[in-house]
């Protein structure tokens, strides 16, 4: 923005998996009850997983002794387990996470 003087930074960060596809060698039919779409997925097996981080930096040199920046940063977690017991329960959660810094650098001679 001006040189050597103020400057900004963003960053993003993405990734993706897919659910896990294992299953047990279980038929979908206990007698004439049909069971949940997911009760042949193994126990605890992992579901998809999708994890976004976005942040930026503001830096400003004061001068040659003092450094100044303010970075905040935001991660957005998306978890899920296809089936947790015998029930085939399905657990989704999302989690977020902020940070927030304000820094000095300082180099000084005594």
């Amino acid at each position: 923005m001006i040189e050597d003087t103020l400057s900004i930074s963003a960053r993003l960060k993405y990734y993706d998996k897919a659910a896990s596809d294992l299953k047990w060698p279980t038929p979908v039919w206990n007698s004439s009850q049909q069971r949940p779409d997911n009760y042949q997925i193994a126990s605890h097996s992992p579901g998809a997983f999708t994890s976004l981080g976005f942040g930026s930096r503001l830096n400003w040199t004061v001068n040659d002794k003092n450094n100044i920046y303010f970075d905040i940063e935001r991660y957005i977690n998306e978890i899920s387990v296809n089936s947790t017991s015998s029930r085939a329960i399905k657990s989704e959660r999302q989690l977020f996470k902020d940070n927030i810094v304000l820094n000095h650098d300082g180099n000084y001679d005594f």
